[in-house]
């Protein structure tokens, strides 16, 4: 179960990433039709190509992201409360052979995601501050880099509304300048990044605020099985509505983290 719950998660990621890829080559083919007479008339149509395309990728990303969290919610609370799993039912006939092949043979990711792999309402409370302590640190480290990307981007169209200004007289230099420094904050938006870094940042607040509560919870020795689902369903709120955690985010910090996460808890 783990290792399907980690492969629609990479794919969910892999999708989110070719979306970002998309965005990225309309941007730049939008520029080339622009500044440039390369593509001619066949600007349109590319453009068109791929904003198609990037609709179609959305959509695919969109459905196998409600999959995956669908189904990882069911896995987090046969794990912590002992609850039946049924959404693999519909994850199953999504798989290519070759996936499910592969989901047979790997056996990388273990049998449980959480430290305490038990059913009880004092485990779901761990587990629950588990999972919440490790999405606060990777949200804040994702938060931290996309509005590093969003600072960079803004300075340099900044500097470069400044150096214009200063050292191009001809007009037609300028108004070329100008487009140039619209486009880079027009690509800030288009990408999503400071969406990106609200959702977050959101996600690293709340993520942190459920950490909290679920210390009170555990240090007050609650057994109440109410109080952990209600929990467990305000923190699977707020991490639906943040983005996904990029992968690579989560295999530079997970070594780090895991030291840490094992000497103080």
């Amino acid at each position: 179960m783990r290792n399907l719950d980690w492969l629609y998660r990479t794919k969910s990621q892999n999708r989110f990433l070719a979306i970002m890829i998309f965005k990225f080559l309309f941007f730049i083919f939008g520029l080339i039709a622009i500044f440039s007479q390369v593509l001619g008339s066949n600007s349109a149509p590319i453009l068109i190509f791929l904003y198609v395309v990037m609709e179609v990728v959305s959509a695919s990303y969109n459905k196998t992201r409600n999959l995956w969290e669908s189904f990882h919610r069911e896995l987090e609370l046969s794990e912590s409360l002992g609850l039946p799993i049924n959404k693999h039912i519909d994850i199953l006939p999504c798989l290519s052979k070759n996936e499910k092949t592969n989901l047979d043979m790997d056996d990388s990711y273990g049998t449980s995601y959480f430290a305490n792999n038990t059913s009880s309402v004092s485990d779901s409370f761990k587990n629950t501050l588990e999972s919440s302590w490790w999405s606060k640190h990777l949200a804040q480290s994702t938060s931290t880099l996309y509005m590093a990307i969003t600072i960079c981007i803004g300075t340099i169209s900044l500097i470069a509304v400044f150096y214009s200004i200063q050292h191009l007289n001809d007009s037609k230099d300028l108004q070329t300048a100008a487009k140039v420094v619209v486009s880079f904050i027009f690509m800030i938006f288009s990408m999503d990044f400071i969406k990106l870094w609200y959702g977050f940042h959101s996600f690293y607040v709340g993520s942190e605020k459920i950490e909290n509560k679920s210390r009170d919870y555990i240090a007050s020795g609650c057994e109440d099985k109410l109080d952990a689902y209600s929990l467990w369903v305000e923190y699977q709120f707020i991490r639906a509505q943040a983005p996904l955690i990029p992968q690579l985010i989560w295999k530079l910090k997970k070594d780090r983290l895991n030291e840490i996460w094992q000497s103080t808890h």
